[in-house]
């Protein structure tokens, strides 16, 4: 089934914005940030050799990203690219959109993408078709895929590599590395697993939502398209707030802040005057406020 795929303004500029900022680094031939590149003001600059882009769900993310690659690969010549997703199903779904976009891309720039759908395709996948190929070529993984010493990926096999693991032999190879949904890509083994990808390689992270920490928290943004500005595009169709309220407007409950991860305070009216409280998740407001509704 051939797939048409329109060609949205957004997404050209996007991955405009991407190429816009990279340069090629002399001494080993590796693809940084330029030292005078545009990050979006209202965004902080780091020093880490990542690109940030905030795309709101649903506007193309997945197109936009598979179209950098081909872009990074038609001006800067690299052939070896890393997808890391969060989840299984989102696995699955990047794979689908990249066999549907195969023709699209291929009517473009005339290269067809080489994908490793790993677990599904094994290690000898990885290696024939990743590692030992001079292709256009894709990793797509997940995360829990690499974060474990115990992971077949991690495993010392002498037949392969002599001393070196599948993913040190990845690691080596300097791979761009697209994250999808970065915060949901944190935690103390997924950093250990990626440090060394982050020293020798170009992150670039597409997503909504980014981690709340100083360390991995969003900066060197070079394309911003948050929800309002997709909506005023008209390229998401609502945005959806979540409020608690009751019929009666004067006992409508509103957070004021929270406290931590489970803990917040909230602030509700009973006849006419306002009350304040604190809760925790999974507690019942009814019985927190005293309110019917």
């Amino acid at each position: 089934m051939a797939f048409q795929f329109d060609i949205q303004d957004h997404q050209e500029e996007c991955v405009k914005s991407i190429i816009d900022t990279l340069e090629t680094y002399p001494s080993d031939n590796s693809l940084r940030l330029k030292a005078d590149c545009t990050i979006v003001g209202r965004f902080r600059r780091a020093a880490e050799n990542r690109l940030d882009v905030l795309m709101e769900t649903g506007t193309g993310k997945t197109y936009a990203y598979i179209k950098t690659i081909f872009e990074i690969h038609k001006r800067f010549h690299k052939t070896k690219f890393v997808i890391i997703v969060p989840r299984t199903s989102i696995r699955h779904g990047v794979m689908q959109g990249i066999r549907q976009m195969d023709n699209h891309f291929f009517s473009r720039y005339k290269k067809r993408l080489r994908c490793v759908n790993y677990p599904d395709d094994g290690l000898n996948g990885v290696s024939n078709n990743f590692i030992n190929t001079n292709d256009l070529a894709v990793l797509l993984i997940t995360n829990s895929a690499f974060n474990s010493r115990d992971n077949r990926i991690n495993r010392h096999t002498e037949t392969l590599y002599g001393c070196a693991t599948v993913w040190e032999r990845i690691t080596g190879l300097s791979p761009v590395v697209i994250m999808d949904e970065p915060h949901l890509l944190v935690g103390r083994q997924t950093g250990t697993y990626l440090k060394d990808l982050r020293s020798k390689s170009l992150v670039i992270r597409f997503g909504a939502t980014y981690p709340e920490s100083e360390k991995d928290g969003i900066s060197n943004v070079v394309y911003a398209l948050d929800s309002i500005s997709a909506f005023k595009q008209k390229l998401v169709k609502r945005i959806s707030v979540s409020v608690v309220s009751s019929h009666a407007e004067e006992s409508n409950v509103r957070v004021t802040c929270t406290q931590g991860r489970k803990k917040f305070s909230i602030q509700y009216t009973v006849n006419g005057q306002s009350r304040n409280a604190d809760a925790r998740l999974g507690d019942d407001l009814g019985a927190v406020t005293g309110l019917d509704v």
